[in-house]
C-alpha cells in the first residue's frame, strides 16, 4: 500500500497572546470534529514564520516508512 495510510490532529487552537482573561480556559481539547471554525471575518494563515508565530504554525510528527 502507497501514500498516507493514518493522520491524527493532536492540537489545534488559535494563537492567543498574553495570559487567558478571567473566565477563559486555555484549549486543552481539540475542537469538535477537529476544526477550527472562522467567523466571516477572518482569514485563517499557516506562515509558518519563527519571528511572526501569531500568523500560524505547523508541526508533523512523521513514522514508520521505509
Amino acid at each position: 500500500m502507497t501514500g498516507v495510510q493514518n493522520v491524527q490532529v493532536t492540537r489545534l487552537e488559535r494563537y492567543e497572546v498574553g495570559e487567558p482573561q478571567p473566565g477563559e480556559t486555555q484549549a486543552e481539547e481539540l475542537p469538535a470534529g477537529s476544526v477550527l471554525a472562522l467567523g466571516p471575518l477572518e482569514i485563517a494563515r499557516l506562515d509558518h514564520d519563527p519571528n511572526f508565530p501569531e500568523n500560524g504554525r505547523l508541526s508533523l510528527d512523521m513514522r514508520g516508512g521505509r
